[in-house]
């Protein structure tokens, strides 16, 4: 079955919406704000980090990262040290608390990520991931570029995408679509 312009972006944004959604709903059940979980996992994984590392792991701005961190010491899920060799720099540890909180909440991204795939076998499951990590790794080299043009010519990205004939016609067809989509629905 042919897919209508703009049609698997749809669906792509969808699906990404609901399972954050529902990922989202399930963190506040914990109390936890955007970013909280992550910085907990990646903290999970090497517990000790610098606060700028641990912002550069996370892609968040530092006074993000400073403000979630707050937040989370607050709770005492996550304690911040001065370094022994550096006062300045702050190294951040999971205390027991946050070590548990994890834990439950691997249990809950399992939960979530069975409710997603239910009735997908593993092949399915493994297809579907090499196919989204293509898909991400298409998505980083854009970024990539984009950021190279945007720091060689301010607007140069919106004239490469001007000049790609390409993109013209997958935005040209995808109006059209939604042009007969409303129509339709009229």
């Amino acid at each position: 079955m042919a897919m209508n312009p703009g049609e698997l972006n749809h669906l792509f944004v969808q699906t990404a919406r609901m399972h954050h959604r529902r990922t989202h709903c399930r963190m506040n059940d914990y109390g936890l704000g955007e970013g909280q979980p992550r910085i907990l996992w990646i903290l999970s994984q090497e517990d000790g980090l610098s606060q700028a590392e641990v912002g550069r792991r996370a892609k968040l701005e530092p006074a993000t990262v400073t403000a979630t961190l707050a937040r989370l010491e607050k709770r005492e899920l996550v304690e911040r040290l001065p370094d022994p060799d550096d006062r300045r720099v702050l190294r951040c540890w999971m205390t027991p608390a946050g070590r548990m909180l994890h834990r439950t909440l691997e249990g809950l991204h399992h939960r979530i990520e069975t409710e997603a795939f239910a009735g997908f076998s593993e092949d399915e499951r493994d297809r579907l991931a090499d196919y989204l990590r293509r898909v991400k790794g298409n998505l980083e080299r854009a970024e990539a570029r984009a950021a190279e043009l945007r720091a060689r010519v301010p607007g140069a990205e919106d004239a490469e995408e001007e000049a790609d004939p390409d993109l013209q016609a997958g935005v040209a067809a995808t109006e059209k679509a939604q042009a007969q989509g409303e129509e339709a629905r009229r």
